[in-house]
């Protein structure tokens, strides 16, 4: 019996050896602690800052590989893929249904025939910035039936549902692939 109130004396004895420890260093551990606090904090806002960046770069490390068209615009747009480049330009838009039909000329200076031409389209309104309003732009995957002839323009009709003419601020055609090309023997 005397060792269990010897073990008991002794568990109290450290455990009050122990608070008056926490006591003196409760506010070494505060001082610790908001010193931790704040640069994480810190770290945090840079980490934003480069995602940020890393968002920007991303956005315009494929700007080659993206045609952007306004109605109205003159001349064309370069589109790069996996063999060449393609040029591309807004030739006309007219009302279609709910939508509206545009006529896109596509410029292949490559020496041949690209059949099966695939894209990404996306469409929409302009933002009051002068920006395109991502959040209401519509996309769709396209296959072109028309063959690219080399050297030459060739002429597409494409409808753009849910953006009436009056409406259509823009036009990006992304991701261009193709099924075949025939060159000449």
């Amino acid at each position: 019996m005397c060792a269990t109130y010897l073990v008991l004396i002794c568990s109290i004895f450290a455990v009050s050896i122990t608070a008056c420890e926490q006591n003196k260093s409760t506010s070494n551990d505060r001082s610790k602690l908001q010193e931790l606090s704040t640069k994480v904090e810190a770290l945090e806002e840079r980490m934003r800052d480069l995602k940020t960046s890393v968002d920007v770069i991303e956005t315009f490390k494929d700007l080659d590989r993206i045609a952007y068209l306004t109605p109205g615009q003159s001349g064309y747009s370069s589109i790069q893929f996996d063999i060449g480049t393609l040029t591309v330009s807004l030739e006309d838009v007219k009302p279609y249904a709910n939508g509206s039909k545009v006529t896109l000329m596509f410029g292949n200076p490559l020496a041949g025939n690209i059949n099966g031409l695939k894209a990404k389209m996306e469409w929409g309104s302009m933002g009051t910035n002068g920006q395109p309003d991502n959040k209401t732009t519509k996309s769709r995957d396209i296959t072109f039936k028309e063959n690219l002839r080399p050297g030459s323009w060739t002429r597409t009709q494409v409808v753009l549902e849910g953006v009436p003419p009056d409406a259509l601020g823009f036009v990006r055609i992304r991701d261009l692939q193709h099924t075949g090309i025939v060159l000449n023997r």
